[in-house]
């Protein structure tokens, strides 16, 4: 048996230069492409230990400033770039065929001018007026051979909508008298295949929608404009459609797919839309399938800013919003690219969505880019037939806007087995290769090759589990605080809550491993260990997301390709991949990418969390999108640790700048979510409905009936800060009740399991003197089979929601709207009963009536004089002389200066039939 003492030595000895398990001569050149491995110093074990100190940046504070610096950089190259904008074209200076921001802007103070624009109102029918009247314009001035004509449609129907991956289930949207404009473009000879743009020009209560959607609807007709003043040669129509109702869940754009006679020939679309104001537009999803139409816009538009990224995010149904988009894939059954604005979604469906958030040359750029890809698709035979474009999707993203990046789902599929297999084959050769010859079983340390290897794989996966663990852990405890949303007006507190805190505890977790499991071990070899294994990791990310076919696995390609392809150029010159320097290098495209991906879902996922509801978490899903960039950038600069001296100071230091962020969030108005500046605009959300319920019997008598302000905050904070705030005001409030159909309350969208009537609040309130819902039950008939019809007319405001519960024994089966079959809503736990949600809209006079017939599958056990169903009507007045009562306006007085509210009064009753 071996002495201790005998072992050290034994191993001194492998680390030695007669011994060195690992010559220069040794190394492949697979290997070497793949990690550069460096040769093991040829020094003492006393020389090794002190190898740290020979590194580029010996002392780690100045390593571990240089690699910060290289990331804030980065992001500020990246801030400055997405703040970018080509300069506004003037008319005074401009062609007439040019795109000119100033005529764009003039239609968008004009629009917003006629303030809230919700479908159905004195404004929005104003709305529609003047935008006839600018295309009537247009087509008196025309210089072009190509044939202008437009129509007002008046559309009628019904469709069902699902939302099941929000929790909110499928419901049925039905529409009266709704209207679009529709402008056709068309060349002196007949074609017979067209291409849609679409825009809507309403907007949701209370909002002046300049963002969403008036600049998009003031931007194609700047476009159409510019098209009239030109001759240009088409292959098909263009199709331009003004929708007046998108914010009445996609109806008009339904009604015109399915009904309008310029539909038919549809074959690609372009869909404009927006979840912010201002910003870049940026294509967030094509198809389905049809991978030109992406191509199209890549080879055509000057500024493109796309990315797949966002298609396949926004196509989980994690984002509380939808589009036309759906309408026309699902409806028209046409392919098409939905590009949509991002910034500043804090404006977005409130009372600042105003003209001046949108940046100058905002409007210049979209112009361009959309009128670009429209005449590029307007002269594409891919159009009328792709042939084998048809089929197959494409990964597609740019670089800030610098480039575009694209190729198809198929060569991406062969592109990442590939990287992910030789990435394996490499490891195992370089494995077999130290591991083979006389010194089979040689250890490197404490470890033979294959236990180090593993080993390292294991503490790269932990420095990642960290990454994502340490901001979750601080999420669970800022709520648990009271502190939720801290970086919702102040975005950079993410630094030090969840940022800052993930790189720390990982610095201790490596410098721990420094002074125990690696201690023996040369810091260089350490640093190429870590890249190595860091990639292996990456490798095997790539496989699971190529595997369940996500085009997003672009991304941990890019962390594999951009160091192994440097790698392989320094294997050529001898060089070792084991400095902070080439580690930046190594680390740049991929870094670069991820900061920027980080920065854009950023800016556009903090402002969701203001409207995601109030069973959300929001401070979990942003803590995540913080850990994202630490978890991809961190592991290509952890080596520092190991080469570098004086590492407690760096934690003693990034500890301190912690705390001094935690306390600021906790204890200064840097942790306050809202802002009530109006340059911030970042408020918080807020619904005030002043409503009066009956409750009828089944004889019809009103056996209860009461009149409250309905007060609904929209994320996770609720109404604490508001009780804090003014207590006097608040004392007036009563916790809502969940006590009739639908929890009998009026809602206007089915977002029950959202927003929890009971953790909203009723303010005291007088009764409502505006007309009701007027709903008769005109006939019950008796079907065969046990069935019963029930044909009612129903008139009322210009938006109604109808809530129905089936009774014990009743089922159902039939109504003659949508698509006839009753799909159920989801609700919540104190609603058993199976519960339908019908969303009513009308564009015609108060008193247009709605004729509609239940059919029911009645048990046997039933009488003729049972009851058979209970339902509720709210009636919505979102709009007119009756949306906004004195009670209303004496409470939004004394709300908070940091809450924005929209308002409307509504009525509700409850019936059995």
């Amino acid at each position: 048996m071996d002495s201790p003492g005998e072992n050290t030595d034994i191993r001194r000895r492998h680390f030695g230069e007669e011994n060195d398990p690992l010559p220069s001569d040794r190394n492949s050149d697979l290997d070497g492409q793949l990690h550069g491995l460096s040769n093991l110093p040829r020094n003492d074990d006393r020389r090794m230990r002190g190898a740290e100190s020979s590194a580029t940046f010996s002392n780690a504070s100045f390593a571990f400033l240089v690699i910060g610096l290289f990331h804030l950089l980065m992001v500020a190259f990246i801030h400055h770039r997405v703040n970018s904008y080509p300069m506004p074209k003037s008319v005074a200076l401009s062609k007439s065929t040019d795109f000119v921001e100033e005529n764009a802007r003039r239609h968008l103070d004009s629009i917003t001018n006629f303030g809230p624009r919700v479908s159905g109102s004195v404004s929005n029918r104003k709305a529609e007026e003047y935008i006839i009247e600018q295309v009537k314009h247009i087509k008196r001035e025309s210089r072009t051979s190509n044939i202008i004509e437009y129509d007002l449609q008046i559309t009628s129907g019904g469709f069902t909508l699902d939302f099941i991956n929000v929790g909110l289930g499928e419901f049925t949207s039905v529409y009266q008298d709704l209207r679009n404009i529709v402008v056709k473009v068309s060349p002196p000879k007949n074609v017979s295949s067209s291409i849609l743009i679409n825009c809507h020009y309403d907007t949701v209560v209370d909002s002046p929608g300049a963002g969403d959607d008036a600049a998009s609807c003031c931007v194609m007709l700047e476009i159409l404009r510019a098209l009239s003043q030109t001759e240009f040669s088409l292959k098909h129509n263009f199709i331009f459609l003004f929708n007046s109702a998108e914010e009445n869940i996609l109806q008009t754009s339904h009604g015109f797919i399915t009904q309008h006679p310029w539909a038919a020939p549809i074959k690609a679309f372009i869909n404009l839309d927006s979840a912010g104001a201002g910003g870049w537009e940026m294509v967030f999803q094509t198809g389905p399938d049809h991978p030109w139409l992406i191509k199209a816009y890549i080879e055509s538009a000057p500024y493109p800013h796309a990315s797949v990224i966002g298609q396949e995010i926004f196509q989980t149904g994690l984002i509380p919003s939808d589009t036309d988009f759906r309408i026309f894939r699902d409806y028209g059954n046409i392919p098409g690219i939905d590009i949509a604005h991002i910034k500043n979604g804090y404006v977005y469906h409130t009372k600042n969505d105003k003209p001046r958030f949108i940046q100058p040359g905002c409007m210049q750029r979209g112009g361009e880019n959309i009128k670009a890809l429209l005449l590029a698709l307007g002269q594409s035979s891919k159009v009328a037939d792709p042939g084998e474009d048809k089929h197959g999707t494409m990964v597609f993203y740019d670089f800030v806007g610098f480039f575009m990046v694209a190729y198809p789902s198929r060569l991406a599929t062969i592109l990442n087995w590939t990287t992910f297999v030789y990435v394996y084959v490499a490891f195992l050769k370089r494995i077999l290769k130290e591991s083979s010859g006389v010194q089979n079983y040689l250890c490197i340390g404490d470890y033979s090759v294959i236990g180090q290897m593993g080993l390292m794989v294991v503490c790269v996966f932990t420095t990642w589990i960290i990454c994502i663990t340490v901001p979750l852990v601080m999420a669970q405890l800022l709520t648990l605080s009271g502190r939720s949303m801290a970086y919702y007006t102040h975005n950079l507190n993410v630094i030090w809550l969840f940022i800052l805190p993930a790189v720390m505890i990982n610095i201790i977790f490596h410098y721990s491993l420094k002074k125990t499991t690696f201690k023996n071990i040369p810091s260089t070899k350490i640093v190429v260990m870590i890249q190595d294994a860091n990639m292996f990791l990456w490798s095997l990310v790539l496989a699971v997301m190529t595997y369940f076919e996500l085009m997003s696995a672009f991304m941990p390609l890019l962390c594999i390709l951009c160091p192994a392809l440097l790698y392989t150029f320094l294997s050529m010159f001898g060089l070792k991949p084991s400095s902070v320097v080439f580690n930046m290098i190594a680390s740049f495209v991929p870094s670069f990418y991820i900061l920027s991906l980080a920065y854009a879902l950023q800016i556009f996922l903090v402002p969701i969390m203001g409207r995601a509801g109030m069973e959300t978490d929001p401070d979990l899903l942003i803590a995540a999108v913080s850990a994202f960039p630490v978890i991809v950038c961190l592991p290509y600069h952890i080596g520092f640790v190991y080469t570098h001296r004086q590492i407690g100071r760096i934690i003693y230091t990034t500890f301190a700048v912690i705390i001094l962020g935690v306390l600021a969030v906790f204890f200064t108005p840097a942790g306050f979510p809202y802002s009530s500046k109006s340059t911030d605009a970042s408020p918080q959300r807020a619904i005030l409905v002043h409503f009066d319920r009956r409750f009828h019997s089944s004889t019809t008598d009103i056996i209860r009936k009461d009149s409250s302000i309905w007060y609904k905050p929209l994320d996770k904070n609720g109404a604490k800060f508001f009780e804090h705030n003014s207590p006097e005001v608040f004392a007036q409030a009563q916790k809502a009740s969940c006590d009739g159909v639908y929890c009998g309350r009026p809602y206007l969208y089915p977002f029950l399991p959202l927003v929890d009537a009971r953790k909203t609040f009723d303010f005291p309130a007088s009764p409502l003197p505006v007309p009701r819902v007027d709903v008769k039950l005109v006939e019950s008939q008796v079907m065969h089979n046990s069935i019963r019809r029930l044909s009612f007319n129903m008139s009322g405001p210009s938006h109604v929601t109808i809530f129905i519960t089936e009774l014990p024994g009743v089922t159902v089966k039939k109504w003659s709207f949508g698509h006839n079959v009753p799909i159920q809503i989801l609700t919540i736990p104190p609603i058993h009963l199976p519960t339908f949600f019908i969303y009513y809209s009308h564009a015609g006079p108060p008193n247009t009536t709605w004729e509609f017939d239940l059919e029911l599958q009645v048990s046997n056990d039933l009488s003729d004089n049972s009851s058979f169903i209970k339902m509720g009507f709210a009636g919505h007045y979102l709009h007119g002389p009756n949306q906004v009562t004195r009670d209303l306006q004496k409470l939004e007085h004394q709300l908070p200066r940091w809450m924005s509210a929209v308002m409307w009064s509504a009525t509700y009753d409850e019936y059995f039939f």
